[in-house]
């Protein structure tokens, strides 16, 4: 599927009910295509995805780094799912000027100090991100797990499966097998 321009105008001429001034790909990946959007009210990111159901998972996500991440983190504006005037998954974010770390080399050429306050201000994130938790497991659109195991089993489960198979047709070393079971079994 191919993500164009014009898909990025017919979501926000939905969402808004008009087209917007301007709309400027920003960049890309394996998930989907981000869009520079200026209206007559505020600039803006659309992000649409190239497979379908990532769309409101990815927004929740955001919401919730929102909340909980001491480093800045966009608002969602909205979340629109295919429709008749709308032919991608995308929704509006909001517009953090800057850079991100993956492709800012300049961050490379940083003194020790500075990418030490760096790399603290990342995992004082991380940190405060994670001391927050659901009271249940799962998907994070629909957390409905006592524990983690009975989410993850399923997915185990499949893997005990194929590894069973490779093992039979002697493709999978013995040992593998033997600890992938063991692990199964725990």
């Amino acid at each position: 599927m191919k993500i164009k321009a014009q898909d990025i105008i017919d979501a926000v001429n939905v969402e808004y009910g008009k087209a917007p001034n301007s709309v400027k790909f920003l960049g890309g990946g394996s998930f989907g295509r981000a869009f520079k959007v200026d209206t007559e009210d505020k600039t803006f990111v659309v992000k649409a995805f190239l497979n379908d159901g990532l769309c409101k998972k990815e927004a929740e996500e955001l919401k919730i780094l929102r909340e909980y991440c001491p480093v800045k983190m966009p608002k969602v504006y909205f979340v629109r799912q295919k429709c008749d005037g709308a032919p991608v998954e995308c929704f509006g974010m909001e517009l953090i000027e800057g850079h991100d770390s993956f492709t800012n080399f300049a961050l490379l050429f940083k003194s020790k100090a500075q990418k030490a306050r760096f790399a603290n201000t990342v995992c004082d994130a991380l940190i405060e991100l994670h001391s927050h938790t659901s009271a249940k497991f799962g998907d994070i659109l629909d957390p409905r797990f006592d524990n983690w195991q009975d989410f993850y089993y399923p997915y185990a489960k499949n893997v005990m499966q194929d590894a069973k198979k490779l093992n039979d047709e002697g493709k999978l070393k013995k040992y593998i097998y033997d600890a992938a079971k063991a692990l199964f079994a725990n």
